[in-house]
């Protein structure tokens, strides 16, 4: 079905970020027309260069597939939580069950624009 495709996309998109340099672990979730990044940088990245590397995944993903609205986080909390959004979804719950988490999602990752 369909969330089988957005599933393979996201994975992809997750794949595709974790090889960006000073990327250490990407998790995706596609709800609708938005595609929320959760990045794990290496260690190494330093706070201020994090929006360089958030700039250079959504450069990636942008090539890749155009069609989402792609916004990006580096929080670990943020990272953690949307991770847990994914599994949760995997496993079948429905996306209306995280429409508050996708709210503050919207408001606290970075939103690029092409």
């Amino acid at each position: 079905g369909l969330g089988d495709v957005y599933k393979r996309q996201a994975d992809t998109m997750a794949d595709l970020a974790a090889n960006v340099n000073g990327v250490n672990d990407a998790t995706v979730v596609i709800a609708g027309g938005n595609a929320y990044v959760g990045l794990d940088l290496d260690d190494k990245v330093q706070r201020n260069e994090a929006e360089r590397v958030e700039r250079n995944v959504y450069n990636v993903l942008n090539r890749y597939v155009n069609r989402y609205n792609v916004t990006i986080t580096s929080d670990a909390d943020m990272f953690g939580r949307l991770r847990d959004i994914g599994d949760g979804i995997r496993d079948g719950a429905p996306l209306d069950r995280y429409q508050n988490d996708f709210r503050t999602f919207d408001n606290r990752f970075r939103t690029f624009t092409r």
